[in-house]
């Protein structure tokens, strides 16, 4: 090695420890810098592309660096404090989740190189595992939830700016109309379904967060309707869940009830308006478009059903196939090799039954975890929308901050929660005195 390639060494690593010295020494820093890189990469996919770091021919995204860096300072925390890897089924179910990812990213190296399997486990595993890791373990759980209330909010108002800039620009887009940009077939869509997942969880937490002001929750209007007309069906059904739940929950306020039934109401009324007066009618169209289109429900649940005939063995049914094994299918006579939009198929190919009962161990303990907490109804109903959500996407890796923030909650008893008034102990009972102390002098 000469000199210039271990100057560059000793920055990179110089580099990454100072990075991960900040993400150690300031936790709401690290979950609104991976929050905001990833909103930012999914929307500049071509300007992640060029900002890729080549280390042995494999290239490193900035969120990839990021969830390294979330990966050393978890580490690091739980090397100086042993409490912070414990607490009960939902560590222990992400624990399980973690080796059980290595271990299929150990195999699909020897059998395929580290490039295939890395680039086949980057997103929806590596980096899940990262940042699960990271903020599951956070010592002020309080507080980060907080900081993920802002951060969210702030990237859903930015996203439906962005939003309404491309229906000016260009107008509305549905699940049927095709755009080609500099001759490749583009989704008409202004943003994709994790976006709009995004912009619906924002809604939820300003109907029923602890940390919403009134003049704020004025946004859940605009939220909606962005939600409607981006005409993802995966976050429609994720945020009719969502509300559904909100409007049953027995602890949500009636002020937040009020504003979901009065946003449906004003929506409802909105679009009949303007039908009414023809002015709705090309939105119409596009909406009816979009919702009756199954021809993509169901060519991915033929491909699932295909993907799932790769398992042949019960150790395949157990522990999955290694990663870098791939996707192909055919499918009415074309080759197809992409993931199978769905997590728990994705799961259920890569870390076997084992994985998914892993996961459905973290969902069921921190829904049990969360019931007593303060924002218990707002955690309850994230965890519900991603759950659903996840049927027809695969898990980006932004939502796994907020089920490590879940996670976080549901391992802290309310009366420890930082932030919250302890409850003050009972009076003790009145010791009885001997009658020769209080009988006095004769």
């Amino acid at each position: 090695m000469n000199a210039s390639t271990l100057l560059l060494l000793g920055t990179v690593l110089l580099s990454f420890a100072t990075l991960t010295w900040s993400l150690h020494r300031w936790p709401i820093w690290g979950i609104c810098l991976f929050t905001g890189e990833r909103v930012w990469e999914g929307l500049h996919a071509e300007v992640g592309a060029l900002l890729d770091i080549g280390v042995g021919g494999i290239g490193l995204l900035p969120s990839d660096v990021i969830a390294l860096g979330l990966l050393a300072s978890a580490l690091v925390r739980a090397a100086r404090d042993r409490e912070a890897l414990r607490g009960g089924a939902p560590l222990t179910a992400l624990l399980v989740l973690l080796l059980l990812t290595g271990f299929s990213l150990l195999r699909g190296t020897l059998l395929y190189g580290l490039q295939t399997s890395g680039n086949d486990a980057r997103a929806a595993f590596l980096q899940v595992c990262c940042v699960l890791l990271y903020v599951s373990t956070v010592p002020d759980p309080a507080k980060a939830l907080r900081a993920v209330f802002r951060c969210w909010l702030v990237g859903a108002v930015v996203l439906c700016a962005l939003a309404a800039a491309q229906w000016r620009d260009v107008g509305l887009g549905s699940t049927t109309d095709i755009v080609f940009v500099d001759g490749v077939r583009s989704d008409s869509r202004p943003l994709g379904s994790p976006e709009g997942l995004f912009i619906a969880q924002a809604a939820v937490m300003l109907l029923c967060g602890t940390c919403a002001t009134g003049r704020a929750r004025w946004l859940v209007w605009p939220f909606l309707c962005t939600i409607v007309l981006l005409q993802h069906r995966s976050a429609w059904l994720a945020a009719a869940v969502m509300l559904t739940g909100l409007l049953l929950s027995h602890r949500a306020g009636s002020r937040s009830r009020l504003l979901a039934v009065t946003g449906a109401v004003a929506l409802a009324s909105g679009g009949l308006l303007a039908l009414a007066l023809g002015l709705g009618e090309g939105v119409w169209e596009s909406l009816t478009a979009s919702g009756t289109d199954d021809r993509t429900l169901l060519w991915r649940y033929s491909g699932w059903l295909e993907l799932l005939s790769h398992l042949r063995g019960p150790l395949d049914w157990l522990l999955g196939l290694p990663f870098g094994s791939g996707y192909t299918r055919l499918m009415k006579g074309v080759l197809v090799t992409l993931s199978p939009h769905n997590f728990y198929v994705h799961l259920l190919l890569r870390v076997g039954l084992v994985g998914v009962g892993a996961l459905c161990v973290l969902y069921a303990s921190v829904w049990r975890g969360t019931a007593a907490h303060p924002d218990g109804p707002l955690l309850r109903l994230l965890v519900l929308g991603q759950v659903t959500f996840l049927v027809t996407n695969t898990f980006y890796p932004e939502q796994a901050v907020l089920l490590g923030l879940v996670i976080a909650c549901a391992r802290r008893a309310p009366a420890t929660l930082p932030g919250r008034p302890s409850t003050p102990d009972a009076p003790a009972p009145p010791v009885p005195q001997e009658l020769s102390c209080i009988a006095g002098p004769r």
